[in-house]
């Protein structure tokens, strides 16, 4: 799986298409990893940027951007799936919505994701869900923007969004609970000793 840093680039064998849950899914190994930053000749590298990271059932779920940041035409969501941590599979690429924190809980993988149009300056967002890390589905949620940290705890999903906290019991439904700030970028929740923070 690529981290974050270091200069070089990421590349994919034995890749294979297919569709499932409203998105997109790409078989493959993950072999050499690194992110960029700018090269020479004033191109951006494309990534992957790896956002949250969450471990369930024997699986373990990164969530990532490549492209560039910001950039409604280039920058698109990937998650990437493991059993042992060594090896790594895309299991969801080129998502609309840039996936940030993810979250395992009631047997399920949850992660809220936003979408941000550079040039048109808006947000939107959406959540995505899964039941074994591998196949994805999208869901709307209340909200345009939301933070990078998702918590599960007490049996709920618990996310900061614009003008409000969302939680979901299951990642397929959410309403709006709670106080919020107008902008939750780089925002979120976690959970400790039986409390939300």
């Amino acid at each position: 799986l690529p981290a974050c840093g270091g200069d070089s680039q990421s590349s994919v064998e034995n890749g294979g298409g297919s569709s499932g849950g409203g998105t997109t899914s790409t078989g493959g190994r993950v072999i050499t990893g690194g992110t960029g930053g700018v090269s020479g000749t004033g191109t951006v590298e494309t990534g992957p940027w790896i956002y949250g990271l969450a471990e369930g059932d024997g699986s373990l779920v990164a969530t990532a951007l490549e492209g560039v940041p910001y950039d409604p035409n280039i920058g698109r969501g990937v998650i990437f799936h493991s059993s042992d941590g060594l090896e790594w599979s895309r299991v969801a690429t080129d998502l609309p919505f840039v996936p940030y924190g993810v979250a395992y809980g009631n047997g399920r993988f949850v992660t809220l994701a936003t979408q941000f149009d550079f040039y048109r300056d808006v947000y939107s967002a959406a959540a995505y869900w899964s039941d074994d890390g591998i196949t994805w589905t999208l869901a709307e949620i209340p909200a345009t923007q939301c933070g990078s940290r998702l918590a599960y705890g007490n049996g709920v999903f618990l996310g900061l969004c614009d003008g409000g906290h969302l939680r979901s019991e299951d990642g397929t439904s959410w309403e709006k609970v709670g106080p919020g700030q107008e902008e939750a970028y780089g925002a979120g929740v976690d959970f400790a000793g039986g409390t939300f923070v």
